[in-house]
């Protein structure tokens, strides 16, 4: 098989599986966006301490909050998930993480998906998290960069 013809191989067997990442990192990204905002507004309102007697202002130091409050915080979070319209599955469910599994489990399917025409494993990839979030990006690009490619997100 020619370069041309595998080159060809690997675009038809990645384009799905690149849409769906593609589609995945967006949906996580705006779904993050939407939960912190909801985050540090409970944050904002309210006075939330570490250990330490730090105030917590963003929902990334969030892990900090001390024992006392975080059950507080947590349940406050969620109730104001479900006024902004989520529909959780379960008490202490964030949507911003379950669209970040989405996410990572389509980048999963991408490296099961185009590793192998490459003579690669995704457990090779693995002992190395920079190869493997690096063979993700290098397949995108590749499959976004090719002349016949439509994305799922234009409009």
């Amino acid at each position: 098989m020619s370069n041309k013809e595998k080159l060809a191989q690997v675009y038809e067997s990645a384009k799905p599986f690149v849409d769906n990442v593609l589609l995945a990192m967006a949906r996580a990204q705006l779904e993050r966006e939407r939960v912190d905002k909801i985050y540090n507004a409970i944050l904002a309102d309210g006075v939330y301490m570490d250990d330490q007697g730090n105030q917590i202002l963003d929902n990334n130091r969030a892990y900090r909050i001390n024992d006392k409050q975080a059950a507080d915080y947590y349940k406050l979070c969620d109730l104001a998930l479900r006024e902004a319209g989520y529909d959780l599955p379960d008490v202490g469910y964030c949507p911003a993480l379950m669209a970040e599994e989405e996410q990572r489990e389509a980048e999963r399917q991408l490296v099961d998906a185009v590793a192998p025409l490459l003579g690669i494993t995704r457990a090779v990839l693995m002992l190395n998290f920079d190869s493997y979030k690096r063979f993700i990006d290098l397949t995108i690009k590749t499959i976004v960069n090719h002349p016949d490619y439509k994305s799922p997100l234009a409009a």
